[in-house]
């Protein structure tokens, strides 16, 4: 995977193919609730396992070529950048 830019917001769509199928990435131990269960089925979350990488870790994904893009930001990178 290749670095992508850091993302403030939600992209209107894909960088890669255009696509507005987005989801976003949830990273940590996920809480087994029903609406997570339902977000997961729509495609709008993807679970990223329990370890997230500040400055490294993608905050998104493309439901329809599988793209991750975008940095999830560590407070050190939000205050200085």
């Amino acid at each position: 995977m290749e670095m992508s830019p850091k993302v403030k917001r939600k992209p209107l769509c894909c960088p890669k193919c255009g696509s507005r199928n987005l989801a976003r990435y949830l990273f940590g131990l996920p809480d087994g609730s029903e609406k997570l269960e339902r977000d997961v089925a729509f495609g709008k979350i993807v679970l990223g396992g329990c370890v997230i990488e500040p400055d490294v870790s993608p905050k998104y994904c493309c439901n329809d070529c599988g793209e991750s893009f975008g940095i999830y930001m560590s407070s050190r990178s939000k205050r200085t950048g």
